[in-house]
């Protein structure tokens, strides 16, 4: 057998394979065989000068001194403060990221109100035209049908064109009569 390994799972989230390096030939060994890459000077520089164990600045750095303007938004640890950051963030649109409501009468600013205008037409079209109480339906009807016909004017100009003396049909029937 060429894989004679054992990988082993623990509780507490460590994984380690157990294998004999003399009998196993694949598994494991395909990726502990790969050489190493050669680490550039300025890695081995910033290894040599972060403390023992550590991966050089673990977290974000603090300055309780900083300038107001080089100060960070959030840095402070008090639960009041960031609660009141969290609330104006929210009234901004921008950070809270809130869609523009919509529009009422003409926009101002760089954006267009071309589409808005166009909206209100149509539904200002469309409004005046739903007051139909107290009057007759049938007249309401007979105004829109008087004087249009739609079909007639697709129709207009057209000839009969016989395209053939008898139909298949009938030259079917000839054939049966013979």
């Amino acid at each position: 057998p060429r894989l004679n390994q054992i990988f082993v799972g623990a509780s507490d989230g460590v994984n380690r394979i157990l294998y004999d390096p003399e009998l196993s030939t694949k598994g494991a060994l395909l990726s502990t065989s790969k050489i190493a890459r050669p680490k550039d000077d300025l890695s081995i520089l910033l290894a040599s000068r972060a403390p023992q164990g550590s991966a050089g600045i673990t977290g974000p750095i603090l300055t309780p001194h900083a300038l107001p303007m080089f100060r960070e938004d959030g840095t402070s640890s008090s639960t009041s403060t960031k609660k009141r950051q969290r609330e104006k963030d929210r009234s901004d649109p921008i950070k809270s990221k809130r869609p523009e409501p919509p529009a009422r009468g003409i926009k101002q600013g760089g954006q267009s109100g071309a589409g808005l205008n166009f909206t209100q037409f149509v539904v200002d079209g469309t409004i005046k035209n739903k007051n139909i109480a107290g009057r007759d339906p049938r007249e309401e009807l007979f105004k829109y049908s008087e004087g249009k016909s739609y079909v007639s004017k697709a129709y207009e100009g057209d000839e009969e064109v016989v395209l053939a003396e008898k139909t298949a049909e009938e030259e079917e029937d000839e054939m049966k009569s013979r």
